[in-house]
């Protein structure tokens, strides 16, 4: 008997035979449910009208002759034929449209997503499904269901996405939790379409000026590690951890190794005890580690490779064994670079789901282009291919993730316009939704009013990150408006006890949506030349930039006779969320950044250097004040007020914005 079939036909007289000469296995309905194939596909193949893909047919093998069934295993073929979508079958294999030769390595075969699944591995026909807007049905693995029901995950229903927005977009009430189940979905689509188009290796005609050819497709260690990165790139978030990280400089990044490592070893979520993140990712992800890996490496370190944000402050020592773990995980089938760039770099799975799905939940739905997806590719350097070109090459850790746009006469112009049209729609959400009037202003108040109920200093002995961990947004505001922030208010100063009130306000007022009103707006276009730059570095990129933001409105509250607090400021960092430009592409045999090529030989007719002109022009400062307060004092005095800005903070003499910032 073929251990695959060549046509329907003799798979048909396979499994005739077999049921002839065994009445006890129940006849089809038997067969069926001892393979764990519905009984529709079983008659079909035993009346001969289909071929069984392959994993099936080794299901249904594995019930005719179990034998067989495990020589085929020990085999370790090299790729699966069992994605019913591309129509590939073992009368495909046979005529050398994939590849079933073995691994001259002997290990290659293990790391992939193969037909029969390893001793402990969960399978697709485990999974659970869950209706998610954008992605529809997606599926996960019993062990990323354990992940989704431990509390550090959904604690993430606590925070919304869009944080303020929905003052200005109604709608826009969605929460992180459901960006981090849809981000799997995503990945779930790169990575089918990554290894479809990495499959054609063998057809795939190798161009002499080619410097890397097609890579490794995806295997089945980076498949579930991928998957889980997905499921918590966004785990180390805190409630309004945008005004908390970036604006007030109060706690470390999100993605950074101290918040990170906190979560995963925090055993008290919600006033009960329960085992750790870091222990459960350990405990059900072990089996999924090759032998060779699992006593140097336990799975919550493999999984903070690929979402921790690299340190900037590494001495060469520690560079040196940073790539040693890469190149050592990447033979082993597991390539962190590869891993990031689909999770969450710059065309990935966080930006194709949260795209689309802040677009949704602001009642302007756009529609997903998934021609992206054709485009993406593994390739590896020229020297790792066999001589053939017939095997696949090893992964190795200078893999690259690309989208490839093909070499002339042939390029894939639609593959430009595809990551033209993606930045373009960040460029505007970002400009309908981040940079909105209604929103810039919320956002301002919200920071004022932390900034007053707030005080980290030396003499204030508090546990902030904790007690952001251990709040949702909701709860976090209420908590502050009845004085039970993380310092305690009766161990405060007067001054602070008066901040404190003035902050309770304006949180009153977000609740209430009473907001303040617009005093003054500049934008990028009303500065000149370097003089943006430095109102930029001083109020929104420099770590004292919340210290400086602070003391320009005190001054001028001061100078004013203004009550702490009437006045609000909003400055965002001058770097512009761009990074799809700067995706590697393959063009003309090299691999290069989108941007940086651009600059060589234009793809784009200019339009990538347009494009990324409007995110630099699109930066603006706002400034806004208590409604009451400019009803009261008349159009005299806020005509003076905004004159004193404008000379006084955003005066762009150096010397003259220091001198105020120091008096104030």
């Amino acid at each position: 008997m073929a251990a695959y079939p060549s046509t329907a036909q003799q798979a048909s007289e396979v499994i005739q035979e077999y049921l002839k000469q065994n009445p006890d296995t129940g006849g089809l309905k038997g067969l069926a449910e001892k393979s764990g194939l519905s009984y529709d596909s079983i008659q079909k193949y035993a009346k001969g009208a289909s071929l069984p893909p392959a994993k099936k047919w080794e299901r249904i093998l594995a019930v005719i002759n179990p034998t067989m069934a495990k020589d085929i295993s020990s085999k370790e073929m090299l790729f699966d034929s069992h994605t019913e979508n591309n129509k590939m079958t073992s009368e495909d294999a046979h005529e050398g449209k994939i590849s079933l030769v073995l691994s001259e390595k002997g290990s290659v075969s293990d790391l992939l997503d193969l037909t029969i699944d390893k001793e402990g591995w969960s399978r697709e026909e485990d999974r659970q499904e869950i209706f998610i807007p954008i992605q529809g049905f997606t599926w996960f693995y019993p062990e990323e269901v354990q992940i989704i029901n431990h509390p550090s995950f959904q604690r993430l229903s606590g925070m919304h996405q869009l944080g303020l927005t929905y003052l200005v977009y109604r709608g826009a009430t969605h929460r992180r939790l459901e960006h981090a189940l849809g981000a799997v979905g995503a990945a779930q689509r790169m990575l089918d379409a990554i290894r479809h188009n990495c499959l054609k290796f063998k057809i795939v005609k190798v161009d002499p000026k080619d410097q890397s050819v097609l890579g490794h497709p995806p295997t089945a260690f980076e498949k579930r590690f991928i998957r889980l990165a997905a499921l918590l790139h966004d785990i180390g978030h805190v409630p309004y951890g945008h005004t908390f990280e970036d604006e007030l400089h109060l706690l470390d990044k999100h993605d950074e190794e101290g918040r990170i490592n906190r979560i995963f070893n925090k055993k008290s979520w919600y006033g009960k005890e329960s085992i750790t993140l870091a222990e459960l990712i350990n405990d059900i992800y072990k089996k999924f580690i090759p032998d060779e890996l699992a006593e140097r490496y336990k799975a919550s370190e493999l999984l903070k490779f690929i979402i921790l944000k690299a340190p900037k402050d590494q001495d060469e020592v520690q560079k040196a064994a940073a790539k040693q773990d890469e190149t050592t995980l990447a033979e082993a089938g597991l390539r962190i670079r590869i891993c990031k760039d689909i999770v969450g770099d710059t065309i990935c799975a966080d930006l194709l789901d949260y795209l689309h799905r802040d677009w949704y939940h602001i009642g302007k739905e756009r529609y997903f282009e998934d021609r992206i997806l054709h485009y993406m590719e593994i390739r590896t350097p020229r020297g790792n291919a066999s001589v053939s070109f017939k095997e696949p090459p090893r992964p190795t850790a200078d893999d690259v993730f690309v989208i490839s746009i093909g070499n002339l006469p042939n390029l894939r112009t639609d593959g430009i316009s595809a990551i033209l049209n993606l930045l373009e729609s960040r460029y505007d959400l970002a400009e309908a939704v981040l940079f909105h009037r209604t929103r810039m202003n919320a956002s301002a108040m919200l920071e004022r009013a932390l900034s007053l109920a707030i005080p980290i200093d030396d003499t204030t002995s508090t546990d902030l990150e904790g007690w952001m961990l251990a709040n949702s947004e909701e709860v976090l505001l209420s908590a502050v408006l009845d004085g039970k922030g993380p310092a305690e208010t009766n161990s405060l100063s007067a001054e602070a006890k008066a901040n404190r009130e003035r902050a309770c306000d304006l949180i009153s007022r977000l609740m209430r949506r009473n907001l303040y009103k617009l005093l003054l707006m500049v934008t990028y276009d009303e500065f000149q030349g370097r003089d943006v730059q430095y109102i930029q570095q001083t109020y929104g990129d420099s770590k004292d930039a919340s210290a400086n933001r602070a003391s320009a409105l005190k001054m001028l509250e001061k100078d004013f006779g203004l009550p702490p607090g009437s006045i609000v400021m909003y400055c965002p960092e001058s770097r512009m969320n761009s990074k799809i430009a700067e995706v590697q592409i393959f063009v003309e045999g090299v691999i290069d950044r989108f941007d940086e090529y651009e600059k060589k030989q234009e793809l784009s007719a200019g339009h990538l250097n347009a494009q990324l002109n409007r995110f630099k022009r699109l930066w603006k400062i706002g400034f806004f004040i208590a409604p009451e307060i400019a009803d009261d004092k008349g159009k005299e005095f806020l005509s003076q007020l905004k004159e004193a800005i404008r000379t006084l903070v955003l005066n762009t003499l150096e010397t003259k914005i220091i001198d105020v910032l120091r008096v104030s």
